[in-house]
């Protein structure tokens, strides 16, 4: 089997691993046939796997070595780190090798911290899936939905109306306000 096909065997095992723990998984057409048959090689740009799991964009780069004595290399990170760079805000990057990392590749996420890459080995890609969904819905749940820094109310008058307006307490009122105005609000759509 040539290095290309082992590769391409490793990005099938990756991807057929996902989908089997319920994770959506799609392969990046790297080439297509012309109408005269012709293989048409285009890349597939860092990425060979993407999708969504559980509201959670991703992308992933797969680097199959050929022994397991040769290292992902600090220049592959730098490469995915470009590639991720350019997706929407929010989306993670997993980089998977049936191999292993230098310590110069964890040294170089260090310089991208905005940026979420999780550096990681076939048989722990579904645990480190878990993991960012995890951190994921415990920073969305820790977040404030809303907040405003100013409320300023402009003749509000309450009469035979019952709740609660504003952290107000409203019994037997009807609310009638002329203005409202805010300062710094923010808020969470979803």
């Amino acid at each position: 089997m040539s290095a290309i096909q082992k590769g391409e065997d490793f990005e099938h095992r990756i991807r057929a691993k996902l989908v089997e723990n319920g994770i959506e998984c799609n392969k990046t057409q790297a080439s297509y046939r012309d109408e005269n048959n012709k293989l048409i090689i285009i890349g597939d740009g860092n990425i060979d796997l993407f999708g969504n799991y559980q509201t959670m964009n991703y992308i992933i780069q797969c680097k199959y070595k050929n022994a397991t004595k040769y290292k992902v290399e600090p220049k592959e990170i730098r490469e995915f780190i470009t590639t991720l760079s350019k997706q929407s805000s929010g989306t993670i990057g997993f980089f998977v090798t049936n191999s292993s990392y230098t310590q110069r590749c964890y040294n170089e996420l260090n310089n991208f911290p905005k940026l979420r890459i999780v550096l990681c080995m076939e048989n722990t890609i579904i645990h480190e899936f878990q993991r960012m969904k995890d951190i994921i819905l415990y920073e969305n749940e820790n977040q404030s939905y809303s907040s405003v820094d100013n409320l300023i109310i402009d003749e509000i008058e309450l009469d035979g109306c019952d709740g609660n307006i504003f952290g107000l307490k409203v019994i037997g009122g009807v609310v009638k306000i002329k203005n409202i105005s805010t300062s710094n609000v923010r808020y969470k759509p979803y």
